[in-house]
């Protein structure tokens, strides 16, 4: 027995060494196929062909064989059956001899391994999608393939690999409805790190299995333990989607991540160690809970925009942070904080006052929507004085109610006329001023005058006397109809406007803050005036001068947009049939319009002195649009209502003639003279009188404005008038001043004066700016006599009659067609 064993172990010892490599190598070929079927990692690691200690070879080149079998990938995910390859098991690792020891199974049949790079494409793994089937909270996550590249042996940039700007899965841009943003503000804004967050995810089983956010099995948030250096010990609720216990938002809030926004308490809370109405600095006296609690003022207001700094959240906080915290919102305009002083200054709620002093302001007790709250509890008729006063001027209590908190009987229990003693001392805003408290009137003050408090105030209750500066407005010496001197004025009538009337024109919400603001008519958006730039009106007037009127600025009911103050004069309605045209004319390119041929100094606006630069309405030189004593709110007479009967006077006309004294060809000489003992230096009909009696009034070396009719039998080519109106010769601008003309379109008699023609305005029609509806064109004869001419339809018909130019006298009567020599 014993020589038959020692004879068996002979013949195995004698065994081939080929034979012996080939039956060892079948018996991992059993081990491979098995592996290869099951995906089992652990055959590949039998037999420590591939041991754990093998298996990161690859370290530190890329350690990604670590994280790809942590999570759970088996070999012949990514090696299908290499086992076979003839390649395997010969000592070299990665690629030999142009064969890959990479192939992906059936679960990433797009995938492809190039080996050149060493990258890996389209990878089910690694692409961005979620199957609609799984996207359970239905928000707006993407839906769609998009692949990636991934380089085995580069050096990982960690979840931005994934996740970076711009791809699907940005988790800046696709972090689930109603979050808007919170990846923004702790990434981006807050430098905060993934990992605080999503500490060790990218090892869970079920990262990269196609769901995100809510829709994921398991949490995908784990706290790291510490924030900023501050340690944590938070807890994420994944089914609510809650954080809990967060140092940086307070430490007891529960925080829900989808909800619309994060407002300051969410994290600022009541008994927290950040809560603002505890810890708002030594001194404090309560400054946040007479600004939050009692007044309900916003944290936004004081800390405008605040929540978006990169230092918020840093565990720093009042006058040790790196930033400044205080920034005011527009309810605070001119405002600002210092901080080193800490104070606040020039703020509308308070003036300037130290934030760390012990004192408080009126409002700690006189606080909105208290008992003792005196916007709301001034008395019976009040109508708001306190409120136009303190809510919507900012004017500060110091300023009527000098030094009262000092008083005995201040928190006495009793207030307004009631009150022991007087309770009203002005400050030095009002040196003069002072209080009747019998029959509760502020006196002599610089900003009313004298007022009764309790009543209604109207617009003639301040502006009939002279306040400093201001003029008198309304009464006999003011702008309106009350004033007998005043001939023209915006609101028609013999009496002052209503306050209605004021308010077409005047922005009332910042009234008596130093500035006159207007409204724009059609939309009531405020326009700021400046006297020293009389342009600043122009916006204003032209809002209301157009085609459509005053679209939102008119009076209620009864007014409309043509009739904003409800006075029975309409615009575009004679005697204003201009009115509404104004607009589009002062775009036009001739006239004095900003378009027109004017140099740029020279270029009028609505409001002025008359002179060139500022405009031709006001006030005898003053810059009033309420009245004038001229026509038409101008600032020099202009009056071409004048009666047929009497006699020309330059004076008439000053607003033109002096202003074109010096301009050369348009001067009152070029316009109305003569050369003497020329044909035209002779008597004209209707014996209109000027300096020369019934002869033009200036002898001028020869005509300049080429307005002259010029008929002569003997000349062959007569293309003038025919001779109807006295005599063959006339300059034509004489002439037209002793016509007689349809006043504005009211039927009354006129003299014909310069807008009968001239669009003033502007004009698109170069010669002297006459209106276009006239279609005014040059023409030469064959002779080469150059001739002006208007449509000849327009000329012989009764158009002339109508409106721009009411010349009914005349040229409706089928007089023939009008034509002026330019050379005659």
């Amino acid at each position: 027995m014993t020589m038959k064993i020692q004879i068996q172990i002979s013949k195995i010892l004698i065994i081939p060494p080929v034979l012996l490599i080939f039956l060892f190598l079948s018996r991992c070929s059993d081990l491979r196929e098995t592996g290869n079927n099951s995906g089992n990692n652990s055959k590949c690691s039998a037999l420590e062909c591939h041991a754990s200690t093998l298996l990161s070879r690859g370290i530190p080149l890329s350690g990604k064989h670590t994280p790809h079998l942590q999570m759970g990938v088996q070999c012949g995910s990514c090696h299908y059956n290499y086992q076979e390859n003839i390649t395997h098991r010969n000592g070299i690792l990665d690629t030999e001899t142009g064969n890959s020891i990479v192939y992906f199974d059936a679960s990433s049949s797009n995938a492809t391994w190039n080996p050149g790079d060493r990258s890996c494409s389209s990878i089910n793994c690694h692409y961005y999608t979620i199957p609609a089937s799984k996207n359970t909270r239905n928000d707006n996550r993407v839906t769609t393939r998009s692949d990636i590249k991934v380089f085995w042996y580069e050096a990982s940039s960690g979840c931005l690999t994934c996740h970076g700007t711009g791809s699907p899965i940005d988790p800046m841009a696709t972090n689930g409805s109603g979050v808007n943003g919170k990846h923004t503000a702790h990434v981006s804004e807050g430098g905060i790190d993934c990992v605080s967050c999503h500490n060790s995810y990218t090892l869970e089983p079920s990262h990269m299995n196609g769901i995100t956010g809510g829709a994921e099995p398991g949490s995908i948030v784990s706290f790291n333990g510490n924030f900023l250096g501050i340690s944590i010990s938070a807890s994420f609720d994944s089914y609510l989607k809650i954080c809990g216990n967060i140092s940086c938002h307070g430490g007891t809030g529960a925080i829900d991540w989808y909800a619309a926004s994060v407002v300051c308490t969410d994290c600022h809370t009541a008994g927290s160690a950040i809560d603002p109405l505890a810890t708002s600095g030594n001194g404090a006296a309560g400054k946040h809970v007479a600004h939050v609690t009692t007044r309900g003022i916003d944290c936004d207001v004081c800390h405008k925009d605040y929540k978006d700094k990169p230092s918020h959240i840093n565990g720093i906080y009042g006058k040790a942070e790196t930033d400044i915290i205080v920034y005011f919102n527009t309810q605070n305009p001119s405002a600002s904080w210092n901080d080193g002083s800490g104070t606040c200054n020039t703020m509308t709620c308070h003036g300037s006052t130290d934030w760390y002093s012990a004192s408080a302001g009126c409002t700690v007790c006189h606080s909105s929507g208290s008992s003792i709250d005196p916007v709301a509890s001034n008395g019976s008729g009040l109508s708001g004085k306190h409120t136009a006063h303190v809510t919507n001027k900012g004017i500060d209590c110091e300023v009527c109610h000098k030094d009262y908190k000092n008083k005995p009987a201040h928190m006495n229990g009793t207030y307004g006329k009631a009150e022991a003693d007087i309770i009203v001392y002005f400050d030095s805003r009002n040196p003069s001023a002072s209080w009747n408290d019998g029959n509760t009137r502020c006196n002599n003050m610089t900003c009313h005058g004298s007022i009764d408090w309790y009543a209604i105030p109207s617009c003639n209750s301040c502006h009939t006397t002279t306040n400093g500066a201001r003029r008198q407005v309304m009464g006999a010496g003011g702008d309106f109809g009350a004033n007998p001197g005043i001939l023209s004025h915006h609101v028609f009538g013999g009496s002052d406007p209503s306050d209605e009337q004021c308010k077409v024109c005047h922005y009332m919400n910042s009234h008596m803050d130093g500035v006159v603001k207007l409204k724009n008519a059609d939309t009531g958006v405020p326009i700021a005036y400046n006297p020293s730039n009389p342009s600043t009106l122009e916006t204003f007037c032209l809002s209301c001068h157009d085609s459509d009127g005053a679209l939102i600025s008119f009076v209620n009911p009864g007014g409309s947009a043509l009739d904003p103050f409800y006075d029975g004069k309409a615009l575009g309605t004679p005697p204003y049939p201009y009115s509404k045209r104004i607009a589009s004319s002062w775009a036009k390119t001739y006239g004095h319009g900003p378009n027109g041929n004017h140099a740029a100094g020279s270029r009028l606006t609505c409001m002025g002195n008359g002179q060139p630069g500022t405009g031709c309405h006001g006030n005898g030189g003053a810059m009033n649009a309420h009245g004038s004593v001229n026509q038409v709110l101008l600032t020099a007479p202009f009056d071409y209502s004048k009666n047929s009967g009497s006699a020309y006077t330059e004076a008439w006309f000053a607003l033109c003639l002096d202003c074109h004294s010096n301009y050369p060809g348009v001067k009152k000489e070029d316009i109305f003279g003569v050369k003497q003992s020329s044909p035209y230096d002779n008597t004209y009909c209707w014996n209109i009188s000027g300096p020369n009696g019934v002869k033009p009034p200036y002898y001028i070396p020869s005509m300049t404005t080429h307005f002259a009719d010029h008929n002569s039998a003997t000349d062959p080519d007569v293309l003038s008038d025919v001779n109807t109106w006295c005599f063959s010769e006339k300059n034509l601008h004489w002439f037209h001043m002793r016509r007689g003309t349809n006043f504005r379109g009211t039927g009354a008699s006129a003299f014909s004066s310069c807008v009968n023609c001239h669009d003033v305005h502007g004009s698109n029609t170069q010669y002297g700016a006459v209106y276009d509806e006239f279609n005014y064109i040059n023409a030469t004869t064959s002779n080469g006599n150059i001739y002006g001419k208007m449509d000849d339809i327009y000329s012989t018909s009764a158009y002339l009659g109508g409106y721009p130019f009411f010349c009914n006298g005349c040229h409706p009567q089928g007089v023939g067609v009008t034509r002026a020599w330019f050379s005659p």
